[in-house]
């Protein structure tokens, strides 16, 4: 909300950005958030559920590769048990003091491509039944963490799909994931794209910004 990428970001907060595919989402999350993060002196974990990003890549975003760590996980349930032993492992370091010394964030890009156990199980077993324990499971992840990152002060940047409603007489966009994250965010932001052309020749794409959710404005 200051117009300037470098300022703004809360720093116990939840922020999501959500948008359709190959809208910039993951480039607005490491050139946008995890570079101005790292600046502040955070370290980096950076959940990769779509095998989308390297060493390689976000050293090329201008991250410094000893101030990150890749961590790699499919399930919800893997990502949940992941993050409550690291949020375990800083309230140890922590003891008795109420100040968290040991500065980071995590990065979940995305969670639309999260699954679950239970799915992939499914699919060994050849069980063609919709799996719909997945939005209970994340809303179980949110419920569990949001709370504990808040204290610690610990930001958490979260990439996201939308999908096509097409319940009502309006097609809208809807945010994937359920109710958990919605209620967890305190910043949703959901990108848009248009093409960008000089004359008939495609030069690009223009990307907007539309406030989802916002406890500030």
């Amino acid at each position: 909300y200051t117009g300037d990428m470098t300022v703004g970001f809360p720093s116990n907060r939840i922020v999501m950005l959500a948008g359709e595919e190959a809208v910039g989402k993951t480039f607005f999350t490491c050139y946008g958030h995890a570079l101005q993060l790292q600046r502040d002196g955070r370290f980096i974990f950076y959940f990769d559920t779509e095998n989308a990003v390297t060493d390689e890549m976000l050293e090329g975003f201008g991250l410094n590769p000893e101030g990150f760590r890749i961590i790699r996980e499919s399930t919800v349930e893997e990502c949940r048990t992941t993050m409550a032993n690291l949020l375990d492992t800083i309230e140890e370091q922590m003891g008795k003091s109420t100040i968290n010394r040991l500065r980071c964030a995590f990065i979940l890009d995305s969670l639309g491509h999260l699954t679950t156990l239970k799915s992939m199980d499914d699919a060994s077993t050849g069980n063609n039944k919709k799996d719909f324990t997945k939005q209970a499971q994340v809303k179980s992840m949110f419920a569990v963490r949001t709370n504990r990152m808040g204290y610690l002060d610990i930001p958490m940047v979260i990439t996201n799909h939308v999908y096509k409603s097409l319940g009502s007489f309006i097609v809208t966009n809807e945010v994937a994931g359920g109710s958990g994250p919605l209620y967890a965010c305190s910043t949703i932001l959901e990108l848009r794209k248009k093409q960008f052309k000089d004359g008939k020749v495609r030069k690009g794409s223009i990307i907007t910004a539309k406030i989802r959710k916002s406890r500030w404005v």
